[in-house]
Formats: structure tokens, sequence, C-alpha cells
């Protein structure tokens, strides 16, 4: 938890020998020590020397934009320029490169420059018709994702597409999620023969085929 220079200062008074490193700080201030090798009090020969490990600048490469800029400004670092790159097969606003490099020595208020990914957009795909399975496979080649299914009653082919959302033709980026309504067959019955019969019968009928037809 010390500061690099009270560090240097102490194995010095102990004429001892450190050798210094850096590596990406996580929750160390910048610049003091992450650890070292022997650990504290452990008896140690005068000419040996001590590897002390210096927090640098944190690693933010694979986090979002907003990651990022929180990291950066716990490292009391401040973000500098920020500059977008396409990409086929990064998540969109993920940072895919910075300067100055995770690890690196650096003051406080040093300025981290950013790339950030920015996915190709594509339009929707339709899949309104194709049978589920298709449409899964179809969602999956373009980098999509299903993130809501719901049951609706159509007529057609069961476990069949009848609508989605975004609509065929909006534009996308790869990892956004599709909202699909997969069509349940309408049942279909015989109409039976009334003639000849009361009334009240037939209403009877009537209700109790509507109640087990909502059943279904």
């Amino acid at each position: 938890g010390r500061s690099a220079v009270d560090a240097q200062k102490i194995v010095g008074i102990a004429e001892l020998r450190p050798r210094f490193t850096t590596e990406p700080t996580r929750d160390t201030a910048l610049g003091s020590v992450i650890r070292q090798d022997p650990v504290a009090d452990a008896p140690i020969r005068a000419d040996r020397s001590i590897d002390v490990v210096i927090a640098g600048v944190p690693k933010v490469v694979g986090l979002t934009l907003a990651e990022a800029e929180v990291a950066i400004n716990r490292a009391h670092l401040r973000v500098g320029q920020t500059k977008d790159q396409e990409s086929a097969d990064q998540k969109d606003s993920t940072v895919v490169d910075q300067f100055p490099l995770a690890g690196r020595p650096a003051r406080p208020l040093t300025t981290v420059n950013l790339t950030i990914a920015r996915t190709r957009t594509f339009g929707m795909p339709k899949v309104v018709g194709q049978p589920m399975d298709v449409a899964r496979r179809l969602l999956a080649d373009s980098g999509l994702t299903i993130r809501d299914v719901s049951m609706a009653r159509a007529e057609g082919q069961p476990d069949t597409v009848v609508d989605q959302t975004p609509e065929p033709g909006s534009t996308v980026r790869r990892g956004d999620g599709v909202a699909l309504v997969v069509g349940r067959p309408i049942t279909l019955i015989l109409v039976p023969n009334f003639v000849g019969h009361r009334v009240d019968s037939v209403s009877s009928f009537a209700y109790s085929q509507h109640e087990e037809f909502a059943k279904v």
C-alpha cells in the first residue's frame, strides 16, 4: 500500500536491492505497491533483492465504455480521446484498445485514450412464416438473440413465427434482441346437428364446447 518512492527509501535504508515492475491496478492507488517478494518480516540476506510490484494503468480493454470510465477515474486518471473502430465480432461500445497500455506506469491525472468498437448495422432479417427452429438458426447466424417468445392463436402450421420485433428491414446490430410471436393452431370442431333440439339444450351444448375449446 506504500508509494513506490517510500518503498525505495525503505529498501535503501536496509541496503537491499529493489526490483520494480508494474501491473494493472484494480483497487490499489496508482503508483502504490501492490505486493512484494519476499513478504514483509521474512528473513532475507543483505545481498538479496526484493521484487516490488507497483500499481500501473488499469486494464480497460474488454470493458464497456461506461465501465472503462469508472475504472480510469478510480485510478485517478482521466479519459482522453476516444475513437470508433468498426468491428464485426466485438460487442458495440466495448473498449478494444487503450493508450497508455495496461500496467504502464503513469502519473495521476494522466489521460488514457480509448478505441471503441462499433458494430456494423444491417437490416433485420424476416423470420415471419418460418418454423421456430429455422427462425432460431437464421437469427443466430446474424448474431441476433431471442429475448422473448410468446404464443398466439393463428391459422397455419403450428410452431411457426407469426410476428416479430424489430420488423423486417429495421436497422439492427449484432447482439440485439428479437421478440417473436409463435402461432398456436386454431382447433377445428365439427358443427353439431341442432335441428330438432330444444333451444336450452342447444345453448347448454354450445357453452360446454366453448369451455373445452378455451382449455386447448
